[in-house]
């Protein structure tokens, strides 16, 4: 039997689901832009590893690595590894608010059948079942393998194809790195969803969450969540639907 007998104020469940697609929407883009920050060391000539790629705004490690010049590196990067994995969590959890939401704007008779409304959703895309269990995965330490999958994250693939000869630096212990690269171009990376027990590659991880979240859409569309004249409603209808005629 649900504790919350009655729902809350409509008005109060559309502002929280704005800032939550609002959330998902920076956090997908940040995920999708390159490193483009550095910090060079003065004291190293030009034409050779000078350049720190700035993984966080921490000061850099003073490093003696393996200078190489492969196209791709590939590390573990707990940072980037949990910024997927916050939004999995942050795409899986709209479902949340959306319950809320049809239950408070009279989409669904009561809380229950809110539930499965909402729930009906994951059911028809494997990209969002993905979600829910990575975000049970991190939350939780395993999931209900609702996609069939047991998925998880590969390790980070940075592409230096632009930016050789670099200079490696890598920990196993603490999982710490540096890179120091030559040209100091943009840095971009990828990691794949892994499948169990095989470990194949079911797709780019940053478009499986985009396609996850966007399953969403068509609910949020028909139960009229973003409507009306208010600004941000406006906003964000632009962006999620932008093949929209009004």
């Amino acid at each position: 039997m649900d504790v919350l007998m009655a729902p809350p104020p409509k008005d109060q469940v559309a502002t929280e689901i704005r800032q939550e697609l609002r959330s998902i929407v920076r956090q997908w883009e940040d995920l999708s832009k390159p490193l483009s920050r550095f910090e060079t060391v003065p004291d190293r000539p030009e034409g050779t590893p000078r350049h720190y790629i700035m993984f966080d705004m921490n000061p850099r490690r003073i490093v003696t690595g393996l200078q190489i010049s492969p196209k791709t590196v590939s590390l573990p990067d707990e940072r980037i590894r949990d910024a997927f994995f916050h939004v999995a969590k942050a795409v899986w959890h709209l479902k949340d608010r959306l319950i809320l939401w049809a239950w408070s704007a009279g989409a669904a008779r009561d809380r229950q059948h809110a539930k499965h409304l909402v729930h009906a959703i994951p059911g028809g895309c494997v990209e969002l079942r993905i979600c829910t269990d990575l975000a049970n995965k991190k939350k939780h330490g395993e999931n209900q393998n609702r996609s069939g999958l047991s998925p998880d994250l590969s390790k980070v693939r940075f592409d230096i194809s632009n930016s050789v000869p670099i200079e490696l630096y890598y920990d196993g212990a603490t999982k710490h790195k540096e890179i120091l690269v030559t040209n100091p171009t943009p840095i971009s990376y990828t990691l794949d969803v892994i499948t169990d027990p095989d470990k194949s590659v079911f797709g780019d991880a940053a478009d499986v969450l985009k396609t996850g979240f966007d399953a969403w859409l068509p609910l949020i569309d028909d139960m009229d969540v973003l409507t009306g004249d208010n600004p941000e409603t406006k906003s964000l209808r632009r962006i999620l639907y932008p093949d929209a005629t009004t």
